[in-house]
């Protein structure tokens, strides 16, 4: 049994009573019951009909009964009725709060990759807008320098001509005449042109210009890739980047800080289409990969602390070859790229029995098998470049597999396919 108030008076009464005790308010009315057969109503108490005396059917006050319990067991199962929706309520939102979280998510996904797209097209524009920049460039500059160039064949042929036949010109006299004198020799009168200052600044800027169209070329046909960028980064910046391990490195600046010996050079070992760098210096080679648009150290080698330094570097065919030569034998360590892994081993000559593979013994056969020594000698090392620094950043090199007449060829101008082992 539970308490309830009155609606009327507000006063606290049982949830069974059909009328408040303190103001006599009705709260369930009493049904009536009427005879079947002749209408008539029945009082409570009675068991037939005092107007026809037909027994009086019970089964629908029964009924009825049932149905105001019915009520009140409802009134009184309302609070865990409440709290069943309360939790349905509460795990649907927990649903929806989790339906929301991946639409959300889902939604970020396909944001950053349409961003991606776009980004990836606006580069593609500008690089289509930059080689019809080009394009147009050449084509003017062509065009310019086919007509500097038709004018001053037009000039010579005059001087010669001129000369020859003795034809006064006012624009070729200065070149065809001496003292006033037609010169005896054509050739005489070339040389005049040859070296007359104006002349001469027109076919420098013709040379210019064709030097100018070669570059924009080059650049249309094999257009800059990011790991050149990354690479020059690391040539400029090689000191970092390269181990040290004997700390030999300091006393190469000591001798000469401002430029030094060292090697360079690019070849695709895994044949991945993006090439390797290999740089280093006497103190230790290292061996870079671009990836995932970024530059990754594959390997530093470097001679063991016994032998120092580095005599020379050996190229074959996916593998590389560090000699530091003795007297009366050399050391080697050695990186190769095979079975798509790559493999490094060291082999002293002085202790033949020590030689290893990936840290595994071997013998010596097999080591130089492993590494391909035959024909190895001094003169097929790699040649090696002069590096000029500034401010300890290295800023140009001499390759000596290019190089014309000791010219440095600028970190920013590196052509990277000219030093491809």
């Amino acid at each position: 049994m539970a308490m309830i108030k009155c609606p009327k008076c507000g006063e606290g009464i049982s949830d069974k009573s059909t009328t408040c005790i303190h103001c006599g308010h009705v709260l369930i009315e009493e049904s009536k019951v009427f005879c079947e057969e002749c209408g008539a109503e029945i009082e409570k108490n009675e068991e037939i009909c005092s107007k026809c005396g037909c027994p009086v059917n019970k089964q629908s006050e029964n009924v009825e009964q049932q149905e105001v319990e019915g009520a009140k067991a409802t009134s009184e199962n309302g609070v865990s009725k409440k709290k069943l929706i309360i939790g349905i309520v509460a795990v649907l939102a927990v649903i929806g709060i989790i339906f929301g979280a991946v639409s959300i998510n889902k939604h970020n996904e396909e944001q950053r990759a349409k961003e991606l797209a776009e980004q990836e097209e606006q580069k593609a524009k500008e690089l289509a807008k930059q080689y019809e920049k080009n394009l147009n460039t050449i084509v003017y500059k062509m065009l310019n320098g086919a007509a500097d160039a038709e004018s001053c064949g037009n000039k010579i042929k005059k001087v010669w001509s001129n000369t020859i036949w003795e034809d006064d010109d006012p624009e070729t006299d200065k070149y065809t005449k001496t003292n006033g004198v037609f010169n005896e020799d054509f050739n005489t009168s070339l040389t005049a042109l040859f070296t007359d200052p104006d002349f001469m600044k027109t076919i420098d800027d013709i040379e210019k210009n064709q030097s100018e169209v070669n570059k924009i070329m080059k650049d249309m046909k094999n257009p800059p890739e990011e790991w050149e960028d990354a690479y020059k980064e690391i040539v400029c910046n090689m000191e970092s980047y390269l181990a040290d391990p004997y700390v030999l490195r300091q006393e190469l600046k000591q001798v000469n800080s401002d430029s030094y010996i060292g090697y360079i050079g690019i070849h695709d070992f895994d044949n991945d289409g993006v090439p390797e760098l290999i740089i280093g210096d006497t103190v230790s080679i290292g061996i870079f990969t671009y990836e995932d648009g970024m530059v990754k150290k594959i390997a530093d080698l470097y001679e063991p602390e016994d032998w120092g330094g580095i005599n020379g570097v050996h190229y074959r065919e996916n593998t590389i070859i560090l000699v530091n030569n003795g007297s009366d034998g050399s050391c080697y360590v050695c990186l190769s790229y095979h079975d798509g892994e790559y493999v490094t081993g060291v082999f002293d000559e002085y202790n033949p029995d020590t030689a290893t593979v990936n840290g595994k013994e071997v013998t010596e056969e097999e080591f130089k098998m492993r590494f391909d020594f035959v024909g190895l000698s001094r003169d097929s090392s790699i040649p090696r470049s002069r590096m000029k620094k500034e401010d300890g950043i290295v800023t140009a090199l001499v390759i000596d597999a290019i190089r014309q007449e000791d010219e440095y060829i600028l970190i920013e101008d590196l052509d990277f396919g000219a030093i491809k082992w």
